[in-house]
């Protein structure tokens, strides 16, 4: 048995089906955790997750930005974008059950054997691997229960920047998805800053622009390799106090970023609809990285 996880796929299926055959992938046997958006930038948007959702209990997704993204746009709750290519779901004859089996799948999965946790921006430093767990559960619940239409509508915005454990309602869940789905960098005390999208240059004092959504925010490339003072930004990962340290955290999100190993997480969104690739590594020994460059 082996035990991969794969960065973000963004509806590229053509090489989802090249990484698995690369990596032997067996249904009966192997297990893959997803990092989540499955959806939206590249051209086969259905298809990836129909071949996802085909694997059953073999492979475990969590939610990103863009499949949050996609489930408010049928809902009403906001526009498609014009950069969006997921109309393949949108059309489809079985688009409901495409977006009923997204609305179902959970923001956080662990192992607790290998003392893993997988989201896919990140975690609050405040938080223990416990409550990553019961806050992902809170925003399950009122995804597959009768409050998904209000949650939708209420879904977007940067505020609170700020985890505190009395917050309720709508402002509540929002925090908790902006942290697990959209969260990079962090100021010392853990207040989220959505400004920098970069991945970091030399040290915690400047970021390199990257490209794609990762770099702009909105699928545009980049400037290249300038760097820029964050203002005492730290990524997520290296905010001071962070209780998962103890625990591997796999995440993807973060194109920009690119492949990263250290400071016990696993970064493996490396921007294959970006002109980068698709990643898969082993997350049971001997831990090999493979790609499928675009």
């Amino acid at each position: 048995m082996a035990h991969y996880a794969i960065g973000d796929v963004h509806g590229c299926c053509g090489a989802l089906q090249k990484l698995l055959r690369r990596i032997h992938f067996h249904p009966a046997r192997d297990r893959l955790w997803f990092t989540g958006d499955l959806v939206n930038r590249g051209p086969r948007s259905a298809d990836t997750v129909r071949l996802v959702m085909d694997l059953g209990d073999a492979a475990d997704c969590v939610l990103g930005n863009h499949d949050f993204h996609l489930l408010a746009v049928t809902e009403g709750a906001i526009s498609r974008q014009p950069l969006d290519t997921f109309d393949d779901i949108l059309s489809a004859a079985d688009g409901d059950a495409i977006t009923d089996w997204l609305r179902r799948r959970p923001l956080a999965v662990t192992n607790a054997a290998a003392d893993t946790i997988l989201v896919h921006a990140g975690v609050h430093r405040d938080w223990s691997a416990a409550d990553v767990m019961r806050h992902a559960l809170e925003v399950e619940t009122a995804l597959r229960g009768g409050g998904f239409q209000a949650l939708m509508h209420n879904l977007y915005g940067n505020d609170p920047v700020q985890w505190r454990e009395n917050l309720s309602g709508f402002a509540r869940l929002r925090l908790i998805i902006n942290i697990l789905t959209r969260m990079r960098y962090c100021t010392a005390d853990g207040a989220m800053d959505f400004t920098c999208k970069a991945a970091p240059g030399n040290g915690d004092l400047g970021v390199r622009n990257g490209g794609g959504d990762s770099g702009n925010g909105d699928g545009t490339p980049g400037n290249g390799g300038t760097d820029n003072e964050t203002g005492g930004l730290v990524p997520w990962f290296r905010t001071p106090g962070r209780r998962t340290r103890d625990r591997r955290v796999v995440f993807g999100h973060w194109a920009s970023l690119g492949l990263y190993r250290g400071d016990n997480v696993l970064g493996i969104d490396t921007g294959y609809c970006w002109d980068g690739a698709l990643t898969a590594v082993r997350l049971d020994a001997p831990g090999e990285v493979v790609q499928v460059e675009a």
